[in-house]
């Protein structure tokens, strides 16, 4: 029991945060393979833990990548978010030397990623019982902060508008267009349909929630049917 608790104090001190009521991170700890009943073990944390982190990466993205589309923050958080990107997080914080587990997967070498992942969300659910929704993002912004980076850097790759720009300037001389040339739907559910133009003529043809949605698949198909 002693050993037990030497773990859980330096798990504690990885995570960055000490817990008031250390039931709660127990019960973030139970895997369902270790217990019979329903309700005893970290389900209903990972649920509730999954819906806290969807909130504040989507809360950080808004607030970091203002110009971005819609459909660009849903990728990136669905990266962020994934169970890789969080099972990375998971042993990054040696959850296996924590996890309470049911004796045949216990004796596994490796957990399965969504072993991991759902871990790693019924502690943010734990977390933010024994404190408040600010604790919880501070210090797992901080833990998942290389995901969200690789994410945003990927999603950087895939701006369609740069590539497509940086491919002009290389590969002629004419002038880089884009014209909105339909807009469909009240003010607040606005729905655009933009051409993208190349020495006046058009390239590609983009439909979106937003402009700049729409000029970046409007920008992807020009990239992909002159393959710069």
């Amino acid at each position: 029991m002693a050993n037990k608790q030497g773990l859980l104090d330096d798990f504690q001190s990885r995570l960055g945060y000490r817990f008031t009521d250390i039931s709660h991170l127990r019960q973030a700890l139970t895997h369902g393979s270790s217990t019979k009943s329903k309700t005893d073990n970290n389900e209903r944390m990972e649920f509730f833990g999954d819906a806290i982190l969807d909130f504040i990466i989507c809360e950080i993205l808004l607030k970091e990548l203002p110009e971005s589309s819609e459909g660009d923050l849903t990728e990136i958080k669905g990266e962020v978010v994934s169970r890789k990107s969080l099972a990375k997080a998971a042993k990054r914080l040696k959850l296996r030397e924590v996890i309470i587990l049911g004796k045949g997967i216990a004796t596994r070498d490796e957990l399965p990623g969504s072993v991991y992942a759902n871990v790693f969300e019924a502690l943010i659910a734990a977390v933010y019982y024994d404190s408040d929704i600010s604790t919880v993002r501070e210090i797992f912004v901080k833990l998942l902060l290389p995901e969200i980076e690789n994410a945003k850097q990927s999603a950087q790759k895939r701006n369609y508008k740069s590539l497509l720009q940086e491919w002009v300037q290389k590969n002629t001389d004419s002038a880089l267009e884009y014209k909105v040339v339909d807009m469909q739907g009240p003010e607040h559910l606005r729905y655009f349909t933009v051409e993208v133009y190349i020495g006046g003529e058009c390239c590609g043809k983009g439909e979106g929630r937003s402009k700049k949605e729409a000029e970046q698949k409007a920008a992807a198909i020009a990239i992909t049917s002159r393959q710069p």
